[in-house]
């Protein structure tokens, strides 16, 4: 590693039945947090966005210190710049697409309105284009397959300019005929926006698909961290 790492974590939670004891740094861009369902990886990657408060640790990501237990730092949600694709991709059923991109977009300046030259407009048509939306943007989740629902949830979180994307098992939700190619839309996406992203998967596969380097969380610790060559 050469640098100051891009993310830097440090995370200690106790649980009745589980402890969270996990401490890893990367300088790649796109990180996969890799292990069984248990293991600890949605745990991590909530305590990143500030969802889950550690008993103890610090979080820094760039230059940036988002958590520091010893300092007394632990800055809220809407603070962080973190951009978040949940599981079951938590997207608001009586927005449009456009208005599930938009809220994304709420904390780039500009008016209440989309007047000409509002930055959330440009922003809007921006990622409408970035994840193939264009001719969706006025319908609703109900009405979208499960591979444009993801690039929905992935455009609102892109919109707001986020520090670093954090992805939950995004395939999940997925049959496994359309698995393989919404991984293909995703790894375009994140090559082209180059925006730091830390994947939460169990699956190995989409591990050394999708990662340049892999941290294995096993029973709640850091059993491997492995850079993929050629990335």
């Amino acid at each position: 590693m050469t640098g100051e790492p891009r993310v830097q974590v440090r995370l200690r939670r106790e649980l009745p039945n589980f402890t969270l004891d996990a401490a890893w740094e990367s300088d790649a861009r796109v990180v996969v947090l890799l292990g069984r369902s248990g293991s600890g990886k949605t745990l991590t990657l909530r305590s990143i966005a500030g969802l889950e408060r550690p008993d103890r640790g610090r979080v820094r990501i760039g230059g940036r210190v988002l958590f520091d237990s010893d300092a007394g730092v632990d800055l809220p949600v809407r603070t962080r710049h973190v951009g978040v694709v949940f599981q079951d991709y938590a997207l608001f059923p009586h927005l449009t697409v456009a208005g599930n991109v938009l809220f994304g977009a709420r904390g780039v300046e500009g008016g209440d309105g989309l007047r000409d030259g509002d930055p959330r407009r440009r922003t809007l048509g921006e990622m409408l284009t970035l994840c193939r939306l264009e001719g969706l943007a006025g319908r609703r989740p109900a009405e979208l397959s499960g591979g444009e629902r993801q690039r929905v949830a992935l455009a609102r979180a892109l919109a707001s300019r986020p520090a670093i994307l954090l992805l939950d098992e995004p395939f999940a939700a997925l049959d496994p005929d359309t698995r393989g190619e919404v991984m293909g839309e995703l790894a375009a996406i994140l090559d082209a926006t180059r925006v730091p992203t830390l994947l939460v998967t169990h699956d190995e596969h989409e591990a050394d698909s999708l990662g340049e380097e892999v941290v294995t969380l096993e029973a709640g610790r850091v059993a491997a961290v492995t850079r993929l060559t050629g990335r």
